[in-house]
């Protein structure tokens, strides 16, 4: 279950919203166009980082073709 990785939210700009997970890993979500696609995104990808042992970085859904990990 993804929510057991969320340890924050950032809301307070309503088109750049953020998550924080225990790992470290921001998730960029952005504005809530697209959020069926972007949350299927997410949990496709941040199990598949923490698995990985990724520590650290942005995990970005707020594109409309894909989602990005930046280290």
């Amino acid at each position: 279950e993804i929510s057991e990785h969320i340890t924050g939210t950032e809301l307070s700009e309503p088109t750049a919203a953020t998550l924080s997970t225990k790992q470290g890993i921001t998730i960029r979500i952005g504005d809530e166009e697209n959020m069926e696609t972007k949350l299927q995104w997410l949990k496709t990808l941040l199990p598949r980082l923490i698995d990985e042992g990724k520590r650290f970085g942005t995990l970005d859904v707020t594109g409309t073709t894909g989602a990005s990990f930046i280290p």
